[in-house]
């Protein structure tokens, strides 16, 4: 607050003021201040004295950060051992403890180009942690970026998971960004989905980038083949055992997310995007199964309708 920013302006000037006098006034009369200058006759502060060794430690960690990065952002295709190679060489730096949210914000980058989400997760929510206790600047807002991305881009929307990043970003939200996600005109769920459409387009976008031979699977598109398959299937008079051996048969595409990320499955999808799916569901000839078999129990939302026994966890 009391030094200026990059433009040479000195930030909130009237309360630094007001700290300061209230601090004097705190202060017993009659008391000499602190003397803070080498001169009497001088106007300037004393000379603070440079650790210049550190200031060496700390100038080649700042180097090597930004080599790591561009060489992760990089077409090489050998990136990914020079990347590895780059974070190992930052960990065995005399000064790495004052670069520990960088240097998680690094791995979790190369984890994410390496297909290893849970890893990246981790490492990104490490990064996070250590800028909530410390001063980090600008890298705090990237790191929530991430976070607050992986926790909308692959799994159904959670709040809890991702409203501490989010809350961290609306401090530094534009202005346009303000007004697109609505924030502070309803309840901040609301603001969040719409935010996550963005950072999951941008996540998929700039921040996934796999390495030469990892496959990442990216979430389903709305207008997947898949769900053009399931949806004419349906329309088609197919009975319920031909649905059911259709999600059988694709059952691992078919529980992956779809891409909006405002927490729709491909289930809750499909019956948005065809209002009439449900009422063509509940009139799908159904099996009779063996007899004296109980029957099995179907539930309906409105929005999206399973079988109990198969699609509870979609």
């Amino acid at each position: 607050m009391i030094t200026p920013d990059r433009d040479g302006r000195l930030l909130a000037v009237e309360p630094v003021a007001d700290f300061l006098t209230e601090l004097f006034r705190g202060m017993p009369r009659d008391d000499e201040l602190i003397d803070v200058l080498d001169d009497l006759q001088l106007r300037t502060p004393a000379r603070s004295k440079q650790d210049r060794t550190l200031l060496a430690q700390r100038q080649i960690a700042h180097a090597a950060i930004k080599n790591i990065l561009v060489d992760w952002r990089s077409d090489e295709p050998l990136r990914q051992d020079i990347v590895a190679g780059g974070i190992a060489e930052l960990r065995s730096l005399p000064s790495i403890a004052e670069f520990e949210p960088e240097l998680a914000y690094l791995c979790a980058l190369h984890a994410l180009s390496s297909g290893d989400f849970d890893e990246a997760r981790k490492q990104s929510e490490k990064a996070l942690e250590l800028c909530m206790t410390r001063s980090i600047g600008p890298l705090k807002l990237d790191i929530a970026r991430l976070n607050f991305s992986l926790a909308v881009a692959q799994d159904a929307f959670n709040r809890g998971s991702a409203e501490r990043s989010f809350r961290i970003l609306c401090k530094s939200v534009q202005p346009q960004d303000v007004a697109r996600w609505e924030i502070g005109d309803g309840p901040i769920d609301y603001s969040m989905r719409l935010a996550a459409a963005d950072h999951a387009a941008w996540f998929w976008g700039n921040i996934v980038r796999p390495y030469e031979g990892v496959e990442v699977e990216a979430p389903l598109q709305d207008s997947s083949d898949i769900i053009r398959e399931y949806v004419g299937l349906i329309f088609s008079g197919a009975s319920e055992m031909e649905v059911r051996g259709f999600i059988k048969q694709f059952h691992g595409k078919l529980k992956r997310k779809v891409r909006d990320v405002r927490g729709d499955t491909f289930f809750t999808m499909t019956s948005k995007m065809v209002p009439d799916i449900v009422r063509a569901m509940r009139e799908m000839p159904t099996n009779p199964g063996p007899p004296n078999a109980h029957p099995r129990t179907r539930q309906f939302d409105g929005s999206n309708a399973f079988e109990v026994d198969e699609f509870t966890a979609h």
